[in-house]
């Protein structure tokens, strides 16, 4: 699998439970370069956060184990500016895959590869070999976008 794009990943309601919980009750912290936001589920297999339960609905779907999971909002700016640069990761590339899921619509994008662009739509979810470079753009007419990213062990 080099990367496969599938729409409407979750069930309806859990997309919309999800995007509730992040916009009203999910606490944030601010990135260093200040253009998002962030909260971390789950480092080096243990979970980190009161809200790792969140993942239950992505890991009913996908039974591997999950290495790294965290929140983003990526926050708007008035031109397509780079927020998340995955392509130089710490992992062993080729013990794990990538889950990119977008939990609503938003005109930012994730770049693979350098080439291939896939825009930020509404439970839309990317599974990825971790070999492979991408790139989060903030949202520049949007007022954010809501982006959980999950590593699991292959």
């Amino acid at each position: 699998m080099m990367y496969n794009c599938e729409n409407n990943f979750l069930d309806n309601l859990d997309n919309r439970r999800l995007s509730h919980i992040l916009q009203k009750k999910l606490f944030w912290f601010l990135s260093e370069n200040k253009n998002l936001f962030y909260h971390c589920l789950a480092l080096k297999g243990q979970p980190v956060s009161t809200f790792f339960s969140l993942l239950e609905p992505i890991q009913k779907k996908i039974t591997n184990e999950i290495e790294e999971a965290c929140f983003y909002m990526l926050l708007k700016n008035t031109s397509h500016k780079k927020i998340i640069d995955d392509s130089n990761n710490i992992y062993e590339q080729n013990n794990f895959f990538r889950l990119i899921y977008y939990i609503d619509t938003s005109d930012g994008f994730t770049e693979v590869l350098l080439k291939d662009k896939i825009d930020h739509h509404q439970n839309r979810c990317v599974l990825i070999d971790n070999q492979l470079s991408t790139r989060d753009f903030n949202p520049i007419k949007s007022d954010f976008s809501l982006i959980l990213k999950v590593l699991f062990k292959k």
